[in-house]
């Protein structure tokens, strides 16, 4: 059986990474997504509960590539589907559509592939919940699994004009190469997603555990909940008192307080909190005005106190090549990551 677990664009290779942690699996890369093989629904259902780089996982039934006429060319498609694998009799169902690369209307899709499928429709509690992915000209059918946005976060209740969405400030965490037994800096840590997601992966903690009955299906949660014992250093760092506060009430919310440090610190002071070379792994957001501005500090800080990779997600035009090479940093890789419609670069450096 196949299944797929869509991502933003950029993190596909992330997504991978986790499900061959997951499941043992291999998988093949597509453009915001990963099909994989699964044996039982079980496989898909730890993917949805504990995975934090997807928003979506699928069990799919069917993925194609259309030519001209959309709509007409997927409804014919579904109509050879037999649906006695999937719906049960009386079973109800709902048709939900996500497009990307593609302005055709959500809503045309869902009414016209849903009036090919035989059953009763039911849009507030159905039983079955099929899914269409459009991208570009690329479609994938299948189940939603959960039902809802795997991306969202129960504790992002305090937030801030740039907070990250869970899934990249998950990527940044592992493009960065931390793991449990390393020491990992968040430099303008905003509401702390970079340092939660952090903590939620080094304990083996789901993002999910506080919202069990919003999955959408039956599964033995508490099996998957155990808590692993390992002394995390995580350290978020902002000289705005309104991050802070924001950083620490939503590490709390999120289970993983005594797991962040946090602490009023700005770029200059790095040197003054830090030793020389006891931080691994360096990873922050450069999107406000004053924060490029002090990119240079940062870079000179970094020389200091780091000994691994520096990650940076930025504006796609900004670039700081020039600027690591005078601090002795050389790129190893660049990307793009695609959120909401919106391109960002994340540059990584490293000593």
């Amino acid at each position: 059986m196949k299944a797929l677990a869509i991502t933003d664009k950029g993190l596909e290779d992330i997504s991978l990474l986790e499900i061959k942690e997951f499941l043992g699996v291999k998988g093949e890369v597509v453009d915001s997504g990963v099909i994989f093989d699964f044996k039982k629904l079980e496989d898909l259902y730890l993917l949805c509960y504990k995975g934090q780089s997807v928003f979506k996982v699928l069990n799919l039934i069917d993925n194609f590539k259309v030519k001209k006429n959309l709509i007409k060319e997927v409804k014919a498609r579904v109509k050879k589907i037999d649906f006695s694998k999937y719906l049960g009799k009386g079973q109800k169902f709902a048709v939900r559509c996500w497009r990307r690369k593609n302005e055709i209307s959500r809503g045309e899709v869902e009414q016209e592939v849903g009036s090919v499928i035989p059953g009763r429709v039911d849009l507030e509690k159905p039983d079955v919940r099929f899914f269409v992915f459009v991208n570009g000209l690329e479609v994938y059918f299948g189940i939603d699994v959960s039902g809802r946005d795997l991306s969202e976060r129960e504790y992002k209740i305090f937030s801030h004009p740039h907070s990250l969405k869970g899934p990249v400030a998950y990527g940044l965490v592992r493009l960065s190469g931390w793991s449990g037994k390393k020491v990992l800096l968040n430099c303008f840590c905003k509401s702390g997603e970079i340092g939660i997601e952090a903590a939620l992966f080094g304990n083996g903690l789901s993002v999910n555990y506080y919202q069990k009955e919003k999955m959408g299906f039956d599964f033995d949660f508490e099996k998957f909940d155990k808590k692993k014992k390992v002394k995390l250093k995580i350290h978020c760092v902002d000289s705005d008192f309104r991050s802070l506060s924001a950083t620490k009430k939503n590490a709390k919310i999120a289970g993983v307080a005594k797991e962040v440090q946090v602490s009023k610190t700005s770029v200059g002071d790095l040197d003054v909190k830090f030793k020389k070379e006891t931080v691994d792994c360096l990873a922050c957001q450069v999107i406000k005005v004053e924060e490029g501005n002090q990119v240079k500090e940062l870079f000179y800080q970094a020389e200091f106190i780091l000994k691994g990779k520096l990650v940076i997600l930025c504006r796609e035009k900004d670039n700081f090549d020039s600027l690591a090479k005078v601090h002795k940093f050389k790129k190893v890789e660049e990307r793009i990551i695609e959120r909401g419609g919106i391109n960002y670069k994340v540059l990584v450096y490293s000593k």
